[in-house]
């Protein structure tokens, strides 16, 4: 029932995930977390945590938003994509509840302000094997890949995603294997630049050393309701996955295509939490792969009776998640 809801072309749909967004998001506001400057390279996002850290409510506000606009883009990626109806909205449901299935992603932080390249690149990556003009496709993917890794260091792991999609579309032209290089270190050429002008350059660089030396993974220390959220998650998550490898899923070229550049991103977005130090985004990052597998199964599976019983549970518990931070 509620899945059929969100599959419909109703405006109450999102009105709907409007009201779920603003109740997530209600102990945050009641209670704003400061703006942190988390350790690592995320030279972009240290510049507008700087401007906002006086205004800790106004970042959270401006987090919501973040996450609530880029549900809609999310649902149009999906679904200009074949990976959701044209008309629902499965998707900014399953995106809103695993962006901010845990309090500390609903805060300000450099994974956030990143996401919205990182779904840009997605959607061309995507685009790749249909597209009339793949120079282009390949230089946005490459070029929002780049400008991510200035707000969020780990995405820098996207540019091998650029170029393992190259091998899954067979590009043959050798002009189109060089686009990746020209639209991925373009902005961190102009960054370079600046760092060279203000002689920090040097320091800048033992800075990534540093953090490439000191590769590894992290597993945060979790209680019995996040491992509940986690479960419901990874259980949605292997029934998506075993229905996208069945008989009732799109099997056309198109979509193997797709399928495979997704499992592609999956991979090196967990390798990128090897390079994250504490900046509450490795959490963030697991969720992105899962959320797209999730909301295609969603939109096109006929038998929901237990993923509809696992979503309502999930929403209820990420709810209370919340809320458990704000009593205590």
């Amino acid at each position: 029932m509620i899945i059929r809801f969100f599959r419909s072309g109703f405006f109450s749909q999102y009105v709907t995930v409007l009201i779920i967004s603003l109740i997530i998001w209600m102990p945050v506001f009641f209670s704003a977390p400061e703006v942190l400057v988390y350790p690592g390279f995320n030279p972009l996002y240290v510049l507008l945590a700087n401007l906002i850290a006086p205004f800790p409510l106004l970042a959270s506000i401006l987090s919501f938003f973040i996450v609530y606009i880029l549900a809609f883009f999310f649902n149009a990626i999906l679904s200009n994509n074949q990976l959701q109806l044209r008309t629902g909205s499965v998707a900014m449901l399953v995106f809103v509840v695993y962006q901010a299935h845990s309090p500390h992603l609903t805060a300000f932080t450099p994974f956030l302000t990143g996401l919205p390249f990182v779904l840009g690149a997605l959607h061309s990556l995507l685009q790749l094997y249909s597209s009339k003009n793949a120079t282009m496709t390949i230089f946005h993917a490459s070029f929002f890949a780049g400008l991510s890794a200035l707000f969020y260091f780990p995405f820098i792991v996207l540019f091998i995603a650029v170029y393992g999609a190259l091998i899954i579309t067979r590009v043959s032209s050798v002009r189109e294997w060089i686009v990746p290089l020209i639209g991925f270190f373009a902005p961190l050429f102009f960054l370079a630049t600046y760092y060279f002008l203000v002689d920090e350059l040097l320091l800048r660089f033992q800075e990534l050393s540093r953090i490439v030396v000191g590769f590894g993974f992290h597993l945060p220390a979790l209680g019995l309701l996040e491992w509940a959220v986690y479960g419901l998650i990874l259980i949605m998550f292997f029934m998506a996955l075993n229905w996208s490898a069945g008989s009732e899923s799109d099997n056309s070229i198109g979509m193997r295509k797709r399928i495979s550049m997704l499992w592609l991103v999956f991979v090196v977005l967990i390798l990128s939490m090897g390079l994250d130090k504490g900046s509450a985004g490795s959490v963030g990052l697991l969720m992105l792969i899962p959320s797209v597998f999730t909301s295609y199964y969603l939109s096109f599976a006929k038998r929901l009776r237990w993923a509809q019983i696992f979503l309502v549970l999930l929403v209820c518990l990420v709810l209370a998640s919340h809320f458990k931070e704000l009593l205590s």
